[in-house]
């Protein structure tokens, strides 16, 4: 399953936020379980394509081979995980072009499962009043 060891601090280097606020950028691979952080210098579509060892237009073009992949994102405030998004981000936007829904709904739930499984397993500081948001496209 995923690696949440130093969260925060992987959080913190996905964020591409300039005021101080720290979005870590996420990809979920609900075949893996693996919990992915996007480096600050590259898109999810960009990044995710990477990882498969393919380029963009390969993943415009053949976007059911992309689907287990689902973006998230968490807010992180003083250290402090206080908001969870999971099922949009610009994979999803790019993908959406392409495919409607891109993923299922079942992926998507995978998705906030293993993300939040990985988080308290690695005992990951979470706000008592921790928003989960969730979006099916």
């Amino acid at each position: 399953m995923g690696d949440c060891s130093d969260f925060i601090e992987r959080a913190k280097a996905s964020s591409v936020r300039s005021h101080g606020e720290i979005i870590g950028r996420l990809v979920v691979d609900t075949k893996t379980g693996d919990i992915l952080f996007v480096p600050s210098d590259i898109n999810h579509p960009e990044f995710t394509a990477a990882h498969m060892g393919k380029d963009v237009t390969y993943l415009k073009q053949h976007p059911a081979d992309f689907t287990r992949f689902v973006g998230a994102n968490s807010t992180i405030v003083n250290g402090i995980v206080t908001e969870v998004f999971v099922g949009v981000s610009g994979l999803e936007t790019v993908l959406l072009l392409r495919k409607k829904p891109f993923h299922t709904k079942e992926e998507v739930n995978a998705a906030r499962e293993m993300l939040m499984d990985c988080l308290l397993r690695a005992g990951v500081p979470l706000s008592p009043t921790l928003r989960i948001r969730v979006v099916y496209v």
